[in-house]
């Protein structure tokens, strides 16, 4: 696959996720770790980690949690007890948040 193609493709699936990601913010939100249901999740908070099978798997960079984003736009958010897959995404504190944090 030339970089071009890769690069088309990567798109595609960000794409996808735009829209997936604002259909879940609209619908259901996504779940935090304190029970609390966000509905401002953006796609920059995820990064592509592996497409296989008709399927793209996304890391939410913050909380390393994933979501499986098929090529319909549909996704699913595995909710285990297993590490990388407890289906919750928690915003990423500020820089000033964080510099409160260390005092």
């Amino acid at each position: 696959m030339t970089e071009v193609m890769m690069s088309t493709a990567v798109d595609q699936w960000f794409d996808r996720l735009i829209s997936a990601v604002q259909k879940q913010n609209e619908g259901e939100g996504f779940a935090t770790s304190n029970g609390s249901i966000r509905r401002d999740v953006e796609v920059d908070e995820f990064m592509l980690m592996n497409v296989a099978n008709g399927q793209a798997q996304f890391k939410h960079r913050h909380t390393r949690n994933y979501v499986f984003l098929r090529a319909d736009g549909t996704f699913s958010i595995p909710s285990t007890g297993n590490a990388w897959l407890k289906g919750t995404f928690d915003k990423a504190p500020s820089l000033e948040e964080l510099r409160e944090m260390l005092k």
